[in-house]
């Protein structure tokens, strides 16, 4: 298997069953990958932390255009961490949320650019933003 039409090989790093599938991190040269059974949801640039899609910046612009100025924001699906890391180097405060545990662990080990303890959390997003988060956010962005 190559990466992304590279000519890489892909090398698993990691690879872990859980209750949603089988979660793995794959790299190949400076590409970092998260598949949930199978389905890429996000991959960085090993180095400098750049996104290797699209979505990620449009769904940053989605919610900077919602809530201009906005200070806090709600992540609900972490994935491979790539928006919720982009509006914390931007400066925005930023709690993250995924129901599943194997993806938080995988993103601290593997993606992580020092997210601040109590700021990710690994339970069911809506019951979170619904029920338990009680500090204000602005923007509550459905992110992967």
């Amino acid at each position: 298997m190559t990466a992304l039409g590279t000519g890489n090989a892909l090398t698993a790093l990691e690879t872990r069953q859980n209750l949603y599938g089988q979660t793995q991190v794959l790299q190949a040269q400076d590409l970092r990958l998260l598949f949930l059974d199978g389905i890429l949801q996000g991959g960085i640039q090993v180095g400098t932390g750049n996104s290797i899609s699209e979505y990620t910046a449009t769904m940053e612009i989605l919610g900077r255009s919602a809530v201009p100025g906005a200070r806090k924001a709600l992540v609900i699906g972490l994935g491979a961490g790539i928006l919720p890391s982009s509006l914390r180097r931007s400066g925005v405060e930023v709690t993250a949320v995924d129901i599943n545990p194997q993806v938080v662990d995988l993103y601290r080990k593997w993606f992580d650019e020092g997210f601040p303890a109590g700021s990710l959390h690994a339970e069911d997003g809506r019951r979170f933003a619904f029920e338990g988060h009680k500090s204000r956010t602005d923007p509550a962005v459905k992110g992967m």
